[in-house]
């Protein structure tokens, strides 16, 4: 063992160490007010561990309100790193759609977003951050799989989004129109939201529900109301493009977008 390393007989060393050394617990914070990825933070260096274990309860939620709080503080920082970030996906997709016969429309949520509840994450319930600049966004597969929901009787749908399956048996091959991921047009606002599991082991098929059961909460962070948000369609015809953008409309309107669409979520206005 080189000079200057630290020997860890045992786990109880190892726990003890990050359970005293505040430095790597504080890393987190500190990253995202230095401006670093901030879907990088929420997966990596979220302030929510204790030793080997994940805080939970209030703990918990101030954890995702403090993240959260940071977040939205970038949005008052000019000129900030990430805000270019943002701005260049725009411009390159703007590009795209002037050059690709393409067809574009920006909506506004009406009301909270979320995206990515499913996701593995330390505290039960991921989030849906794009890689490079940080912000929530919607995967272009997710964009095409509403609009193709919406399109269900429209004769020109395998043609232009291509067939629901393809197996051994058919003949592969791709539609016309290429969606591309959904992104805010500014710097969004986070917020920490709350379900509550009122009667755990009936839902677990341990019992029956009882009154006396305690509701346990789970908290998970949403995009504010009110952010606009742009969706592009790429095509080898205008028109193509310009319908597969009615499909989409159609498709936000009747059923939204992201996680837990079935109690509101992800709704946006006409």
């Amino acid at each position: 063992m080189t000079a200057g390393s630290i020997q860890c007989n045992g786990v109880e060393h190892v726990e003890k160490l990050f359970t005293t050394n505040t430095t790597d617990r504080d890393a987190g914070i500190a990253r995202m007010r230095s401006g670093s990825n901030a879907g990088l933070v929420f997966d990596r260096y979220l302030d929510i561990w204790k030793g080997f274990s994940v805080v939970d309860g209030k703990d918990r939620y101030e954890s995702l309100a403090r993240f959260a709080a940071d977040f939205n503080a970038r949005t008052k920082v000019k000129n900030a790193h990430v805000h270019k970030l943002l701005e260049i996906v725009h411009e390159r997709q703007s590009r795209a759609v002037k050059t690709r016969n393409g067809a574009s429309f920006s909506v506004k949520l009406a009301s909270r977003f979320a995206t990515g509840l499913g996701g593995f994450h330390p505290t039960e319930v991921g989030f849906t951050f794009e890689r490079i600049t940080g912000v929530p966004y919607l995967p272009g597969s997710s964009v095409k799989g509403l609009a193709r929901a919406a399109a269900l009787e429209e004769p020109l749908r395998e043609e232009l989004l291509g067939p629901d399956r393809i197996d051994k048996e058919s003949d592969a091959k791709t539609g016309d129109l290429v969606f591309l991921d959904a992104y805010p047009n500014e710097w969004p606002q986070l917020a920490v939201d709350i379900i509550n599991c009122h009667h755990q082991n009936y839902y677990a098929d341990k019992g029956a529900p009882l009154e006396s059961d305690d509701p346990i909460p789970v908290y998970f962070l949403t995009v504010a109301p009110g952010t606009t948000w742009t969706f592009r369609i790429l095509s080898r015809s205008r028109q193509h493009a310009e319908r597969g953008a009615q499909w989409l409309k159609d498709g936000l309107k009747l059923w939204g977008a992201g996680a837990k669409t079935a109690v509101g979520y992800g709704m946006f206005a006409d």
